[in-house]
């Protein structure tokens, strides 16, 4: 595959399929690499990746949205009010210090290990009761029944809301997922997240204000400003941190369930290994997150002028950091595209690192491990329906399975 054939799978159905295969000839030929379909520096290589990543001075984690943004004519940004004004106001994820070290130190309150540790009984329910029918009746889809919701029901509890309005989490979700995560920009996603945008925010002003009055001990609530907080979020930086949540808590943690549910599923040995020792979920997920990287790739804007693998990138440029590269490397993970829950452990970047490193890791990882374990306890042995090929969601940034059908079958046979 040529470099300019490599270029035009962005655009593609068999990049969906494989993005692996990709960015195995770019980390290979051009480990940073100015793509003419994309209009963006793609870093591929594990180094360069985390050089930008380290690197807020150089590589700036505000403004890409905005960039993103500032690609539709005057008249179709007048539009997007909404949109523009949540991406102008910076969010721990979407920060640079001195903001960032501002929001992070706040935030981080609302994923204390108490809370998070005080979660596991709940979700662990929630995960029963979804998975309630399957013993009896035989088949599933396990990202509709499972790794979908068990997700959005956490953030509504954790928001203090009920799992009634969990659809509406969803849909703004999958709309921000859609926007970040379309090859190209396209208004008319990004108009159907703005009007979403407009509907959640009178939704999240009135769930604050009873929340206020009665706080209830969750994430939402210890992100509501006291009166004693001298560096509280500002109302715009509540609203878009809360944005921020539904997608970085529901659809990385549905794609990290659904893709290591895969990966067990259809290897017989590893899935009856973890189901005869449930010490191994650890490192089930660990390998997991390796193996799928949910979110596959990260946007920053350069600064200046820099140079990065040999490569003069000018200021300005749109630059993207390829986790999903990076986290198989040959050269630090034998058989990278195998999933292999024995693997050595080694550092991965699927919950990125240093500054940005994600705040809420520690959840992901308990739901995910739950979730397999739950799963194990109620039909030890699942296997995929035959036939079965896997779709992908059409994304760039997001690396998840559309479904997952399972049937009854026998010690992991169907």
């Amino acid at each position: 595959m040529t470099l300019w054939e490599t270029d035009r799978a962005f655009l593609t159905d068999e990049f969906t399929s494989d993005p692996a295969a990709t960015y195995r000839v770019l980390a290979r030929e051009a480990p940073v690499y100015l793509s003419p379909s994309l209009n963006q520096w793609i870093v591929t290589g594990r180094a360069e990746v985390a050089e930008v990543l380290a690197d807020p001075t150089r590589f700036s984690n505000y403004g890409w949205e905005l960039a993103r943004i500032a690609k539709f004519g005057a008249r179709d940004q007048a539009r997007l009010s909404a949109l523009v004004r949540m991406c102008s106001t910076p969010v721990i994820v979407f920060s640079d210090p001195p903001e960032h070290t501002r929001l992070r130190n706040f935030v981080s309150r609302g994923f204390s290990p108490r809370i998070v540790e005080s979660s596991r009984p709940w979700i662990r329910e929630l995960a029963t009761g979804l998975l309630a029918g399957l013993a009896t009746r035989g088949h599933a889809d396990l990202v509709a029944e499972l790794s979908n919701p068990l997700p959005l029901q956490v953030i509504a509890r954790l928001f203090g809301a009920p799992a009634a309005d969990a659809g509406l989490f969803k849909q703004v979700s999958v709309a921000r997922v859609r926007f970040q995560g379309s090859p190209v920009p396209q208004f008319e996603i990004a108009r159907e997240l703005n009007d979403l945008l407009v509907e959640f925010r009178h939704y999240l002003e009135a769930l604050v204000a009873k929340l206020r009055a009665k706080p209830d001990g969750g994430l939402l609530s210890s992100l509501i400003p006291r009166a004693d907080d001298v560096d509280g979020l500002s109302p715009d930086e509540l609203f878009h941190t809360c944005v921020v949540f539904l997608s970085a808590g529901h659809e990385t943690t549905s794609a990290l369930i659904n893709g290591t549910l895969l990966a067990l599923l259809t290897d017989p040995a590893q899935l009856a290994a973890v189901r005869d020792d449930r010490s191994r979920l650890s490192a089930v997920v660990n390998e997991g997150l390796r193996w799928v990287t949910p979110v596959q790739r990260v946007l920053r804007i350069a600064t200046q002028d820099c140079e990065l693998g040999g490569r003069l990138i000018p200021a300005g440029a749109e630059v993207v950091a390829v986790l999903a590269s990076a986290n198989r490397d040959p050269a630090v993970f034998d058989d990278a595209d195998a999933f292999r829950a024995d693997r050595v452990r080694r550092p991965n970047f699927a919950f990125g690192q240093g500054i940005h490193t994600c705040v809420g890791a520690a959840l992901g990882r308990t739901e995910a491990s739950i979730a397999i374990d739950t799963l194990l306890d109620i039909h030890p042995n699942l296997a995929v329906e035959p036939g079965w090929t896997p779709r992908w969601m059409d994304s760039l940034s997001l690396r998840s399975l559309v479904e997952l059908p399972v049937r009854s079958g026998q010690d992991g046979a169907a």
